[in-house]
């Protein structure tokens, strides 16, 4: 844990973001400090909570996303919700926002220039996700589940280690 977390803090010191918002003319304009942010999409209310969003000196907004462990699939689509929301709150055309990924562990950045058809895909993940949910759900209005029994267990036990809900399932088999 201590050469990760070193490791970690170095790679944040030589990072891109960091020279980036020493630069005088950089503008900071949200971080995670905040409270959690949201946009509004058809009935759903869409929560963002991003790490540092700032205005480059090449009138960018740029999105960083620190990470501290590998990169997985799914840190692009993080940072296009993101996007999104950087669209709908301040108005930017998604052509003047870029998405950075910071691996600190491993000390390298992706950065990502986001293109019409990500973000056409995005809000449609982000409907069918709602559509799945809904599925799910007894009672739209009250967000109230249906019984327990309608939601099958995965036959994929590695996915249980990082799933929410484990305890739950553990306890049907005690």
């Amino acid at each position: 844990l201590k050469e990760r977390l070193i490791q970690c803090v170095n790679s944040f010191y030589v990072s891109t973001t960091f020279e980036e918002i020493l630069n005088n003319e950089t503008i900071i304009i949200e971080n995670d400090e905040d409270i959690f942010s949201s946009f509004n999409h058809d009935s759903l209310k869409v929560y963002s909570k991003i790490d540092l969003l700032y205005k480059s000196p090449d009138g960018y907004y740029v999105i960083v996303d620190w990470k501290t462990g590998k990169p997985s699939e799914d840190d692009k689509e993080q940072l296009l919700v993101y996007a999104w929301y950087v669209m709908k709150k301040y108005d930017i055309h998604y052509s003047r926002i870029k998405g950075r990924v910071e691996y600190l562990l491993e000390g390298h950045s992706e950065e990502i220039i986001f293109k019409s058809e990500d973000i056409e895909y995005i809000k449609a993940k982000v409907d069918n996700d709602l559509k799945i949910i809904n599925y799910y759900l007894d009672d739209i209005s009250l967000n109230k589940p249906k019984e327990k029994s309608v939601f099958e267990k995965t036959q994929k036990s590695y996915k249980c280690g990082q799933c929410k809900f484990r305890l739950l399932c553990k306890s049907d088999n005690d």
